[in-house]
């Protein structure tokens, strides 16, 4: 776990969502990846779910790697079962573009491609 801490600092690029002190949210994604950036976390505290927070951070994100990082798009992995993030994915305009077991892989393209 220290070892995967330590990457996500070094590597990732994160998006936080705070009211006062207390953190509500957070998107890590390595954007240092060409031509695909990599979300690799989406987090909202239970208390706060379903108020925009993770829509907001994940448009943040997308924002980011289309317009800082020039990336082509992002790509991310999502269970099957999590249906709550499956159609906040889809709704960002994701789509599905395998499926391993319980897990699809899912992909935003920034200039039409389709890989």
């Amino acid at each position: 776990m220290v070892d995967y801490a330590q990457k996500i600092t070094v590597n990732a690029c994160t998006f936080e969502a705070w009211e006062g002190e207390g953190l509500l949210g957070v998107v890590s994604a390595y954007l240092n990846r060409t031509p695909y950036g990599f979300i690799t976390d989406v987090s909202v505290k239970p208390e706060s779910k379903g108020k925009g927070i993770a829509k907001n951070l994940v448009r943040n994100c997308i924002d980011a790697a289309q317009n800082e990082y020039g990336l082509c798009g992002l790509k991310l992995e999502v269970y099957l079962e999590n249906r709550q993030a499956l159609n906040l994915y889809k709704t960002l305009g994701f789509i599905v573009h395998s499926k391993r077991d319980q897990v699809l892989e899912m992909i935003l393209n920034f200039r039409g491609e389709s890989k």
